[in-house]
């Protein structure tokens, strides 16, 4: 994220060319839990919009923040493309990926947000990371997956 916004390690950051990629403006990060003070210090300075995860996201919380956070988004972009990274995820619902982290975002309530972005012509993709298939707990993250890009699809 730090080498899109043009931040970051030189080698890295040129990966990406002589100019940013992403706009701070146009970066929204929803469901932070885990971070170094370093990233948070960065975020920060740049004035990228941050919702940590708390009461604001938790249980039915979550849909109408995303989609705020989608609409304010739109009113700036052309296309968006969605980063979900599972261990934003309470582990209880996906328990694959490579840092579970107790109380996460709602499996239910993400599938809910996403069905109602569906068929929005700003939505350019979704990105799915954090996925450990040999953590997966009786399928239950790849049954989860699969709800989710029904429900954006």
């Amino acid at each position: 994220m730090a080498a899109l916004l043009g931040q970051g390690d030189f080698p890295l950051r040129q990966i990406y060319g002589r100019r940013p990629v992403l706009s701070p403006q146009n970066v929204i990060l929803i469901g932070v839990r885990s971070y170094e003070t370093e990233e948070r210090q960065l975020l920060d300075r740049l004035g990228v919009e941050v919702h940590y995860m708390g009461s604001q996201l938790a249980g039915d919380h979550l849909p109408p923040v995303l989609e705020t956070c989608f609409h304010r988004l739109a009113g700036n972009c052309r296309h968006i493309g969605i980063s979900l990274d599972l261990d934003a995820i309470d582990p209880h619902d996906a328990p694959a990926t490579g840092i579970p982290v107790p109380d996460g975002i709602s499996g239910n309530a993400l599938g809910q947000t996403l069905s109602a972005l569906r068929g929005n012509p700003a939505l350019l993709g979704l990105e799915i990371a954090e996925f450990k298939p040999a953590c997966d707990v009786r399928g239950r993250t790849e049954r989860l997956l699969a709800r989710l890009i029904a429900a954006l699809y």
